[in-house]
């Protein structure tokens, strides 16, 4: 026997193109699937895969002999599964034949898959609430991300409003869980006590790794606070002679020291402070401001002033905030004052226009009005309880006229007796002494000669005439 060695150079297997694919959630791709040699019976491949992709056809049949199909190209589409997760995939598809050809049966093939992601790794923040209030107000703040995340995600916040996170409001960092979208967090109002405007805005940014930042929310923040002195109470009605107190404090924080200066508008009363200092720790604390009235015998009437709280401070929310009280002040003299009374007036014998000096008492304390006979006074130069300074009035007439002094409270004293001398320069109608008598030239006296005798007659009657005038 010859004997000779035949080498086979056909093996039975699957032939797939491409090795790999490379797809994306919502696209597809092909491969291209046969035998590597004939079969002596029918061969039928079968496909499988996870969750990641789909396929079409899921089996494939090839058949021997000259016109079989084993060496032609079958094709299978491979399509990408969405989910919502953020990450790429990786998917493995297994091919697996059967049939009675014992080189053919059992053989397998796998195929690795890359499935890239197409969702957004975004995140998107809510509340439950677009505007909030002082001292209570709170609102849910959500995160929403685009895609599910393998690992827990702890969402964290850029603050960006005008609104002070820790001194305005708080807010918690919303937890996702592996393979959720969403977490929540509860943001609270602060309520502190410092004026600072109607409104502010919380604005909100999240972040966390892997996923872009969100765009801003932004939540309203209305505050309320106001600046300004607190006064109690706002007016006082105080006995002659007596105090009374009143309390100032602050009606919020302020971010500066405040002064509050104290005047009064009257000589009549005094206060025991004359400023006041609030700090940011005192501000809400009383401080007591005494008012003391001050006693007088002279005045008879009742009396009213003002007292001015007027605040400085670098905080400019303060500074030139004013309150003030309001004091009346109860005179406790005799409710019938004694009538006014003239002693003297001096110098005498004045001509019109010329000052004067009135004395006298209970003439009171404010100003009242002065008549000389039928002409009243204009020009008053100082008027107290017992002097009066004042002008004859420039049109008054020569002549003894009865001076009068009517108080504030309309009480008018007793004439005196005053005269007035010389001719007024505004008058145009003493053309001599017969037309203004009181322009009459003294007489003459002598020592000696033909006009003693009527020296000494004109003296005595003069003297007459003197007395009785005083009189």
């Amino acid at each position: 026997n010859l004997s000779i060695s035949l080498k086979d150079n056909d093996r039975a297997g699957l032939v797939v193109s491409p090795s790999s694919l490379n797809i994306d959630e919502h696209g597809s791709g092909r491969l291209r699937v046969k035998l590597n040699s004939q079969p002596t019976h029918t061969v039928t491949v079968t496909l499988s895969s996870g969750n990641q992709i789909s396929f079409s056809p899921n089996r494939l049949t090839f058949t021997g002999g000259e016109d079989g199909t084993w060496n032609t190209d079958q094709t299978v589409t491979v399509r990408g599964r969405s989910d919502s997760d953020c990450g790429n995939e990786e998917a493995t598809i297994t091919l697996v034949a059967r049939s009675d050809d014992t080189k053919y049966d059992g053989i397998r093939k796998t195929i690795g898959v890359k499935v890239n992601d197409d969702d957004s790794p975004t995140i998107t923040l809510s509340s439950s609430r677009s505007s909030l209030s002082e001292p209570s107000g709170s609102a849910t703040i959500t995160a929403t991300l685009g895609c599910t995340s393998s690992v827990k995600q702890t969402i964290s916040f850029d603050h960006l409003g005008t609104a002070d996170e820790g001194d305005d409001y708080t807010v918690g960092r919303p937890m996702i869980t592996k393979h959720k979208t969403s977490g929540e967090a509860t943001l609270r109002v602060v309520n502190d006590r410092i004026d600072e405007g109607s409104s502010e805005t919380i604005t909100l940014k999240g972040r966390t790794g892997g996923y872009t930042d969100s765009s801003n929310l932004s939540i309203s923040l209305k505050d309320n606070d106001r600046a300004g002195l607190v006064v109690s109470p706002t007016s006082l009605t105080i006995d002659e002679g007596e105090s009374k107190s009143y309390r100032v404090k602050l009606n919020s924080q302020p971010t500066e020291s405040v002064r509050v200066n104290v005047t009064e508008n009257s000589d009549n009363i005094s206060v025991s402070s004359t400023a006041l200092t609030f700090t940011t720790s005192n501000w809400g604390d009383n401080q007591t401001v005494t008012v003391d009235t001050e006693e007088d015998d002279s005045d008879y009437s009742n009396e009213s002033a003002t007292v001015t709280n007027t605040a400085t401070s670098d905080d400019s929310k303060y500074s030139g905030k004013t309150k003030n009280v309001r004091v009346s002040v109860t005179d406790d003299d005799t409710e019938t004052p004694p009538d006014p009374s003239i002693t003297s007036i001096n110098p005498p014998l004045q001509p019109p226009d010329t000052e004067v000096t009135i004395t006298g008492s209970n003439f009171g304390s404010t100003q009242g009005s002065v008549s000389f006979g039928s002409d009243s006074v204009t020009d008053i130069s100082s008027w107290s309880n017992s002097s009066i300074r004042c002008f004859i009035p420039a049109f008054a007439s020569a002549g003894t006229v009865s001076v009068t002094v009517t108080t504030s409270g309309n009480v008018t004293s007793s004439g005196y007796s005053y005269t007035i001398t010389g001719q007024s320069p505004f008058r145009s109608d003493c053309e001599d002494a017969e037309d203004c008598p009181g322009e009459e030239k003294p007489k003459k006296g002598g020592s000696g000669g033909g006009g003693s005798e009527e020296g000494e007659g004109g003296g005595s009657e003069e003297s007459e005439d003197s007395s009785d005038g005083g009189g």
